[in-house]
């Protein structure tokens, strides 16, 4: 493994473990019978385009770009922490200039039945807001990508092809898995609201041993929708980074044949 891929390479399941451990989701990550169900994404129309691309590569015309691995990967970088940082600092309450903000409500008294279940619509359109944002980064980044890694070299030119015919049927899959997210989620909010008014007479949960105030039912959601998030960007980031660290790999056999010519 290079260092480019030490660095940031990611587990694919860290999206589904954490909803299971949100307890809103009964997917538990497995990797038996993975080609199966990879298989089971893809209908005849997809085997028989991408039996004519496989077919055509052979056929493809490289055109080699003025670009580097290193600028590809830089800019993955860049674009993946400026999303990090744009999801924490729309958590701060006081934080300007950002485009959502996590919705500052005055938190539900437990016990109090005339208030009912609190309202998860802000939230809902909070969360929703970053999807949207989400959406957009890693469309503009897997473009930027897709097109630096097939001027780079003819091997990378042919797997960006192969990867653009499969592009749109894993597209769909990932959106209709995200579309999910947002419906755990609102059962998670109504579970700590619940707990919460179960638990209310019970030793309160600290921040730390030194900390003045407990951590409320609210609090802890918004913690964990932020972890939510992040897991989410870095799940959306999967396919880029397939094809970022298949650049680095590339360029690292170049160096190899290099030294034995």
């Amino acid at each position: 493994m290079t260092q480019f891929q030490s660095q940031i390479s990611l587990h694919g399941s860290r999206l589904v473990r954490y909803l299971s451990d949100l307890a809103v989701s009964d997917v538990q990550p497995s990797h038996k019978d993975f080609a199966l169900r990879l298989g089971q994404m893809f209908d005849f129309s997809d085997s028989i385009k991408l039996s004519r691309v496989h077919g055509g590569l052979k056929r493809l015309k490289f055109e080699p770009l003025d670009i580097t691995a290193d600028a590809i990967k830089r800019e993955f970088l860049q674009v993946r922490q400026a999303a990090v940082k744009a999801i924490l600092k729309s958590f701060e309450p006081d934080a300007a200039g950002v485009k959502y903000r996590f919705p500052v409500a005055k938190e539900p008294q437990a016990g109090n039945e005339s208030q009912g279940s609190p309202g998860f619509e802000v939230y809902q359109r909070f969360y929703l807001g970053h999807q949207r944002e989400l959406e957009s980064r890693v469309q503009f980044l897997q473009s930027f990508v897709r097109d630096g890694a097939m001027g780079l070299s003819p091997r990378l030119a042919k797997l960006v092809e192969l990867e653009l015919a499969l592009g749109e049927t894993v597209a769909q899959q990932g959106r209709r898995f995200f579309g999910v997210i947002p419906k755990l989620l609102e059962r998670r909010f109504h579970f700590l609201w619940l707990e919460y008014q179960q638990q209310q007479h019970q030793q309160p949960l600290f921040e730390g041993e030194d900390a003045r105030r407990p951590i409320t039912w609210l609090e802890q959601f918004r913690r964990e929708m932020q972890g939510l998030l992040l897991a989410e960007l870095e799940a959306r980031l999967q396919p880029v980074l397939g094809l970022v660290e298949a650049i680095d790999e590339d360029a690292v056999q170049d160096i190899k044949r290099s030294k034995h010519d």
